[in-house]
């Protein structure tokens, strides 16, 4: 499947509303939305079919307020096995049971990334500095290295180089559960 563009017909503050735009192509032809979560521009949902079951689906979206088309949408239906896993617990609770292997490998991934930004959340809360064993090679760092970050602002870390977005500490969160220790 490709993408779809359109002119958009929901606005805020000037601008597409995606989500708006998403819950009117969902609610129609009998299909209803039950519950639409969002992960910067990416969309899951839990969609209730005409004929009474509730399938999940993965929306990934892009604006370009320069093109007259200035929405464009990708649906990847659950038992196309999306690879974007950030749907919640609740979402996944909603779905109906399905037997497609690609749909359950999914659920099982969402569902375990769920458990895994729970621990991340709960590992950062109330920490003003940790230590980060690099996983991969950066720029600036080798895989390996040991680097010391302080808090910095509401969601960011910095070495006193670098500053270290809190989106990509939990990717390399992701790829090893030990790289990240908290420092007393």
């Amino acid at each position: 499947m490709g993408w779809d563009s359109w002119h958009a017909t929901c606005y805020k503050n000037g601008r597409p509303d995606v989500k708006s735009e998403i819950r009117n192509y969902f609610n129609c032809d009998g299909y209803s939305l039950l519950r639409l979560e969002q992960k910067g521009s990416t969309y899951y949902a839990a969609v209730k079919h005409p004929k009474g079951h509730v399938f999940g689906c993965v929306v990934l979206t892009s604006v370009d307020s320069k093109d007259y088309f200035n929405v464009s949408k990708k649906l990847v239906d659950e038992t196309m096995g999306p690879y974007e896993n950030g749907a919640s617990e609740k979402l996944i609770a909603m779905l109906s049971p399905i037997e497609n292997e690609f749909a359950l490998r999914w659920r099982k991934d969402c569902l375990e990334r769920s458990k895994q930004d729970k621990k991340y959340a709960s590992l950062l809360k109330s920490a003003e500095t940790i230590s980060i064993t690099v996983p991969v090679d950066l720029q600036g760092y080798d895989k390996g290295a040991v680097v010391t970050l302080r808090r910095y602002g509401k969601s960011d870390w910095t070495d006193g180089i670098y500053r270290w977005k809190n989106a990509l500490l939990r990717r390399l969160y992701g790829r090893d559960t030990n790289c990240i220790k908290v420092k007393e």
